[in-house]
C-alpha cells in the first residue's frame, strides 16, 4: 500500500508489522566533547536488522547534541552520539535509555 500525501492514521499503522518496545536499557554513554562523536553497542531484545529504531535518553542531550541508533544485528543496536562544533560537552554517564522500534512491511 502506497502512502499518499494526506494519509490517515490507519494507513500509517498498516504500513508496519508491529512495534518493539518500549525497551528500557541501562547504558553508559561516554563524555562527548564539542565537535566529537562516540558510539557504543547495546543489547536491545527483539530488534531485527531493517527495523526503524528510536532512542529516548533519560538525560536531556542539550543544544547541538544528536543521539541516533541503528540495528547492527538481531538484538543489538549501535548508539551514536555527536555534538556539533560550538555545542556543550555531553556527559550523561550511566542512564536508562528507552528504545522503540518499528518493523516495516516489506512486501
Amino acid at each position: 500500500m502506497a502512502l499518499t500525501r494526506g494519509f490517515t492514521p490507519a494507513q500509517f499503522r498498516d504500513s508496519f508489522l508491529g512495534v518493539v518496545g518500549p525497551v528500557p536499557v541501562s547504558a553508559t554513554i561516554a563524555s562527548t566533547a564539542a565537535g566529537a562523536s562516540s558510539t557504543i553497542n547495546v543489547a536491545v531484545p527483539g530488534v531485527l536488522p531493517g527495523d526503524i529504531v528510536f532512542v529516548i535518553p533519560a538525560v536531556n542531550p542539550g543544544n547541538g547534541c544528536i543521539i541516533d541508533a541503528s540495528v547492527i544485528s538481531a538484538g543489538n543496536v549501535t548508539l551514536y552520539t555527536a555534538v556539533a562544533t560550538g555545542g556543550a560537552t555531553y556527559n550523561p554517564g550511566a542512564q536508562t535509555l528507552t528504545f522503540i522500534a518499528l518493523r516495516a512491511k516489506t512486501a
